[in-house]
Order: structure tokens, then sequence, then C-alpha cells
């Protein structure tokens, strides 16, 4: 069994991510509430509004458990905590919708990290933005 989070949830995305963890929201929830959601991510420089990073070079990590380099985004400023002082060179947060980030340039062979980190954190694996794209019929 899945051990429960012992954070409280702050937005509604993070309610749905508990509700996972303790067995009571399907996957097609957490895809629904996932794909409406807007999280933060860290670059070294400011974005431009509206456009896909500019010149600024999003903060990416490899994740252990897949050897693969993700994109880690976050629910709320909180979450953030940590993050900025371990990764000085990523010091601008930017709130970004998954579905505009699905649009973006994001390489085919990089996943998503939701809060890494805090007791109910997600991973999507490469395959699973795939899936998402077309379910947005991208």
């Amino acid at each position: 069994m899945t051990a429960k989070p012992k954070v409280q949830p702050i937005t509604d995305f993070e309610l749905i991510m508990v509700r996972a963890y303790e067995g009571q929201a399907m996957v097609e929830q957490v895809t629904a509430a996932l794909l409406k959601s807007s999280f933060l991510v860290m670059a070294d420089t400011a974005m431009p509004a509206g456009k896909w990073l500019g010149n600024a070079k999003p903060l990416m990590v490899n994740v252990p458990s897949s050897g693969r380099s993700y994109l880690p985004m976050f629910t709320h400023l909180s979450r953030l905590d940590g993050w900025a002082e371990a990764h000085p060179d990523f010091p601008h947060p930017h709130m970004v919708s998954l579905a505009w980030l699905l649009k973006a340039e994001l390489p085919d062979d990089v996943g998503l990290a939701i809060n890494l980190g805090w007791p109910a954190a997600m991973e999507i694996p490469p395959a699973g933005i795939v899936a998402m794209r077309a379910q947005l019929g991208e």
C-alpha cells in the first residue's frame, strides 16, 4: 500500500495528487486535472511573456529512478523551497499551463517531474508526454 502523504495540499491539482496516492482518484481524473493546471518552471533568465523560453534555459534534472532528464515543475511557490538555493543558476520561476508546455519545444526524450521532494510527487515519462500531446490533438 502506498503511504499517505504527510503534507496538506495547497492547490486543486495537489488535492488530486494526494487523492491518487490514497487510491481515491482514477488516472483519467489525474490526467484531466493535469491538463487544466499551471505549474512553475525554473529558468536561468526571465522568459518573454507567452513565448517558450526565448533565450532562457530551463532547469533540467536527472531522475535516478528512470535515468532520464526531467523538467521539474511546481504547483505552488512554497514547493520551490530549497530548489533556488540548490540551483542558484535558475532563479526565475515562470508560471505556465501544462497545455501550453506540451505545445512548446520540449524535447521528445524529456519527462516532467511535479513537486520533486514532496511526498506526493509525480513523474511523467517521455511516453506520457507523447500520450498527452495526442490527447490534446497536437
